[in-house]
């Protein structure tokens, strides 16, 4: 019988749910190209009782480091990942250069958030279905749903409190993650968004602050916030994934909204990293710094592609503290509510006009 496992490290009594999702998206990705089981995290071991979301036994922490203990373990690190390829294929030669395919028992760990978002596009189906399948969170999500109006623009904000300090002096913001934004910088963002589209528009609000914390935006915008749910961590997670745009906090939980959806978003100018000419959230980080790293890459591919006279349309918008959103992402989100009228949505009872004409 064999024994082999991927499995997602939790050190001490863990992180938040986005610090923790990452290696576990690793585990899943190794798990479906090694066709091994990939366990969750030990979500026993949480301060924060995430066990009772996943349904997963108090003790799992221990399950989990008996099987390091009687186990041949074998880490996959940062520097095991081939340069330009998926993480799919550095395990794969991974498990060749270790002879895994001969071995009947071990366990292949995934520590730390190294290798950013980008190597993990492969784990967003089965992640989705399993925050999905956590307790309390479909409950949560049909609640909101009621609350939302169907032909809305719905606008993400996620205003990140809690745990997060506060930096004084706007020059702080660089490179810094885990930094509460001031509630002026969403006001005036969600300002020129309302500004354009009016009654037309609806602001999903997801924090673990309190009622009074965001009070300043309730109070001005048209709102639907997750405050009134309980059990809330997945649901907020996904309700935010689910929206047209997205204004992000620096924080690994709104990295996930993002990249749980395909619409565009706002992220504060004033965290990203200069990089020869452009911007990025990551460039700081040291696994960056090297020509081979995936945003220097990026940034030398843009470079090329500007110079050839294409015009880049980011999907993420950097807006600085003036909450100035760019002509063109208000142009997009002016389709995309178009789109959404129910009357002229052939699937809903719609009717589209008998002779097609061209949208201005």
């Amino acid at each position: 019988m064999a024994l082999r496992f991927a499995l997602p490290v939790v050190n001490g009594r863990g992180s938040g749910l986005g610090n923790e999702m990452i290696p576990w998206a690793k585990a899943i990705i190794a798990g479906q190209a090694l066709r091994i089981p990939a366990l969750p995290p030990a979500w026993g071991a949480n301060k924060r009782a995430y066990w009772r979301y996943f349904r997963s036994n108090r003790l799992d922490f221990v399950a989990h480091r008996l099987l390091r203990a009687g186990l041949p373990y074998l880490e996959f690190r940062e520097s095991d990942l081939l340069p330009g390829r998926s993480l799919h294929d550095s395990v794969l030669a991974f498990a060749a250069r270790e002879g895994l395919g001969d071995r009947l028992a071990y366990v292949l760990g995934f520590d730390g958030l190294w290798g950013g978002f980008d190597i993990l596009r492969d784990a967003r189906l089965t992640l989705l279905q399993k925050l999905l399948s956590t307790r309390h969170t479909l409950d949560n999500l049909y609640a909101l749903s009621r609350r939302l109006r169907p032909d809305a623009l719905h606008v993400g904000v996620h205003i990140r409190r809690g745990d997060f300090g506060s930096a004084f002096d706007p020059a702080d913001f660089r490179a810094r993650f885990n930094t509460a934004i001031p509630m002026d910088w969403y006001i005036a963002v969600a300002r020129r968004i309302a500004g354009h589209f009016g009654s037309r528009v609806q602001f999903v609000v997801g924090t673990d602050g309190t009622a009074a914390d965001i009070e300043p935006f309730t109070r001005e915008f048209d709102c639907v916030t997750t405050l009134e749910e309980t059990h809330r961590d997945v649901s907020d997670l996904l309700v935010l994934a689910r929206t047209d745009l997205m204004i992000c906090s620096i924080s690994s939980f709104s990295c996930w909204a993002v990249f749980l959806n395909d619409s565009r978003y706002v992220w504060l100018a004033e965290n990203l990293t200069e990089m020869g000419g452009f911007r990025s959230i990551w460039g700081y980080e040291p696994g960056q710094q090297p020509p081979d790293g995936p945003t220097a890459r990026a940034r030398d591919t843009n470079a090329r592609l500007v110079g050839t006279g294409e015009t880049l349309v980011p999907r993420g918008v950097a807006v600085d503290w003036s909450g100035s959103v760019p002509d063109d992402l208000l142009a997009d989100l002016e389709h995309r509510v178009r789109i959404r009228r129910r009357t002229t949505d052939l699937v809903l009872y719609g009717a589209i006009p008998a002779t097609p004409s061209v949208a201005g």
